[in-house]
């Protein structure tokens, strides 16, 4: 059923679906370890796109907020300025990447 309604998003955005079974068998980890790349590293200019966050669609079908190179580069500044990381900080990141801070 999730994926089913996921899979409207997935390819209006030209993504891959990927859906663990749900009784635990088979790992995010897993998979990646079987595919290949889809692209090659490349440069990008701070106003390309980095990011597409669909909101929750509470009052119509969800859409995509695009969010630049810029944008999570700024995030990655304010939150190191506010929280006083330093060079020898070690982070356990356990936020969701789908959600704006996870990122």
């Amino acid at each position: 059923a999730k994926a089913a309604a996921l899979a409207p998003v997935a390819d209006r955005c030209g993504a891959r679906l990927m859906v663990l079974n749900a009784d635990g068998r088979g790992s995010f980890a897993d998979f990646c370890a079987t595919v290949e790349p889809m692209r090659a590293p490349a440069d990008r200019a701070e106003g390309d796109l980095a990011a597409l966050l669909y909101t929750s669609g509470t009052t119509g079908r969800s859409k995509g907020a695009m969010l630049s190179q810029k944008n999570l580069l700024s995030n990655a500044e304010v939150l190191t300025r506010a929280w006083r990381f330093t060079a020898q900080d070690v982070l356990l990141h356990a936020l969701p990447i789908f959600h704006t801070h996870g990122l």
